[in-house]
C-alpha cells in the first residue's frame, strides 16, 4: 500500500523534469484535491489505483519534451546609404530561413534604430536561424539578410540568444513566408 505522498509524488514526477522553457505537449492537468484521494481514503483501499503506479523514469519523461522557449535580441546592419523604413522585420525559422520551404516560428517588427527582440517556441532540438526584410507593402523585398550563425534549441529552461546581427544586403525580390503558415513551394 502506498502513501498518499509516495501517489502525489509518482504523479507529478514528470512535471519536475520539464522546466519553465520546455513545454510539454500534450499537457496533461495537474491532479486536484478533489481528484486526489484522501488520506482517508488512500489508507483504507487495499487495490492498487491508476495513481498508484509506477511513476516514469526522468529518461522516458524527458522524451516527452517537444518545444523549447528561445528569446532572441540583437540588431540589423545595413549597407552604406540604405535606410530601415516603417516596414521591417526579423524572421526565426527552423532550418534555413532564407529557404522557401523553411518553418517560420515569428515574425517581429524591429524598432527605428535597428534593434530587435522577438520570443519563439521550436521544436526540442531544431536549429533556428534569423532572417530580416526591409519590406514593401505587398510584402516583398530586395534588402534582406541572415545571421552568420544558427542557433540549437535544445536546453532545459528558456534558451536567451543576444546580440545577434543581421546584416542587410540587396538583392533579388523576395517574399517570406509568414509564421504559422504552410512552407511555401
Amino acid at each position: 500500500m502506498r502513501s498518499l505522498e509516495t501517489m502525489l509524488l509518482a504523479a507529478l514526477l514528470p512535471y519536475a523534469v520539464c522546466h519553465a522553457g520546455c513545454k510539454r505537449d500534450p499537457a496533461p492537468s495537474p491532479p486536484t484535491a478533489s481528484s486526489a484521494p484522501s488520506v482517508s481514503t488512500a489508507a483504507a483501499s487495499t487495490k492498487p489505483s491508476a495513481a498508484s503506479s509506477v511513476a516514469p523514469s526522468a529518461s522516458a519523461s524527458a522524451k516527452l519534451v517537444q518545444t523549447c522557449e528561445v528569446e532572441i535580441s540583437g540588431k540589423l546592419t545595413l549597407p552604406p546609404g540604405a535606410k530601415l523604413g516603417p516596414e521591417v522585420y526579423v524572421y526565426v525559422a527552423e532550418g534555413d530561413c532564407l529557404s522557401p520551404t523553411a518553418k517560420m516560428l515569428g515574425r517581429q517588427r524591429v524598432v527605428e534604430t535597428g534593434k530587435f527582440w522577438t520570443e519563439v517556441f521550436s521544436s526540442w532540438g531544431a536549429d533556428l536561424t534569423i532572417c530580416a526584410a526591409v519590406e514593401g507593402p505587398d510584402g516583398e523585398t530586395t534588402l534582406f539578410g541572415k545571421s552568420p550563425k544558427s542557433y540549437h534549441a535544445e536546453a532545459h529552461g528558456e534558451i536567451i540568444v543576444n546580440d545577434v546581427v543581421v546584416p542587410l544586403a540587396s538583392g533579388s525580390a523576395r517574399t517570406f513566408a509568414k509564421p504559422g503558415g504552410p512552407p511555401r513551394p
